[in-house]
């Protein structure tokens, strides 16, 4: 018998992948174990008993078990439990999520792994007091794309707003990349997101998929 209640859950913020046989939607893992996790979806169409593939954009699919749903906030907090072995959850994405998911280190879980989707929304870039008018190119969970006319330095913090179609409000944000095209280029990495950022997000990237 596998007795993974043996072994604890460890909270994460990860945007994943979350599909049935009748949908397809962006929700946040929040946290995970070797027997299950929970999670919040934008969507409300889910049963208990009913099987649903979780992925982070680019890994291959998990099959979980909605344990209970439960409607929060405009979509479902979800309770998954993982049918299969162990040994198949220890090669997958998942084994890698919960190794690094320390609640000492939140910041060890890989960027790369959050649902990223191509778009094209207007938004502010805000700099030292100063507001650009910028364009997000690539959205994901853990960061953004851009480009505007002005030129800033790599390193440097700003504040992200995208209003539309989803409000999402203020992301603190690092400049971490720079393109010197016309116009600039910017890779932009969140940092220290708020509940009601996430959540907003999820609802975008959902709408975007």
């Amino acid at each position: 018998m596998d007795n993974r209640r043996a072994f604890s859950r460890h909270d994460v913020n990860l945007m994943v992948v979350f599909e049935t046989s009748t949908l397809k939607s962006v929700g946040e893992i929040r946290n995970i174990g070797i027997g299950g996790l929970r999670a919040r979806i934008p969507k409300k169409d889910f049963t208990v008993g009913e099987l649903v593939e979780v992925y982070p954009q680019g890994e291959e699919a998990l099959q979980y078990q909605v344990s209970w749903a439960e409607e929060s906030g405009g979509g479902t907090d979800l309770g998954l439990v993982f049918p299969a072995s162990v040994a198949k959850f220890w090669h997958s994405w998942a084994a890698d999520l919960l190794a690094g998911a320390r609640p000492t280190n939140g910041e060890v879980l890989e960027r790369r792994r959050q649902v990223r989707l191509e778009c094209l929304l207007p938004a502010t870039l805000s700099h030292k007091g100063s507001d650009f008018q910028a364009r997000v190119l690539d959205l994901g969970g853990g960061g953004a794309l851009i480009e505007m006319e002005e030129s800033l330095q790599e390193g440097c913090s700003v504040i992200l707003t995208v209003d539309k179609p989803v409000r999402i409000g203020q992301l603190p944000c690092e400049l971490v990349r720079a393109w010197p095209s016309d116009p600039f280029r910017y890779g932009l990495s969140f940092s220290n997101l708020k509940e009601r950022h996430r959540l907003a997000l999820v609802r975008l990237l959902d709408m975007l998929l």
